[in-house]
């Protein structure tokens, strides 16, 4: 899992590089927020079936504190939004390369 920023200019870097780690992760996005959390596992995804039903046995423990969580299996998508010409970042091409070029 990853928490980060949806509207960051290392979104499309940040896609491709977990993409080549994981292959096919979800990416979970909220429109009232400006972050995305990545779901990746050194695995296939489960099935959207299976996240619904863990969604339906959890969702009574968290109602209390407002979390909604029997909408969120529905927010997962595993569509490419990103450009998959970008680089993946490595230690040697990073964030502080990316900043430099302004």
């Amino acid at each position: 899992m990853a928490n980060t920023f949806s509207t960051s200019r290392f979104y499309d870097h940040e896609s491709v590089t977990y993409q080549k780690v994981f292959g096919e992760f979800f990416n979970f996005k909220l429109p009232s927020s400006g972050n995305r959390i990545i779901i990746a596992r050194d695995a296939p995804l489960p099935p959207r079936g299976e996240l619904t039903g863990v969604a339906r046995s959890l969702a009574p423990s968290v109602e209390k504190f407002g979390v909604p969580l029997l909408e969120y299996p529905s927010r997962l998508s595993t569509r490419v939004d990103w450009d998959m010409s970008r680089r993946a970042l490595t230690d040697q091409y990073s964030p502080s390369n990316l900043l430099r070029d302004n």
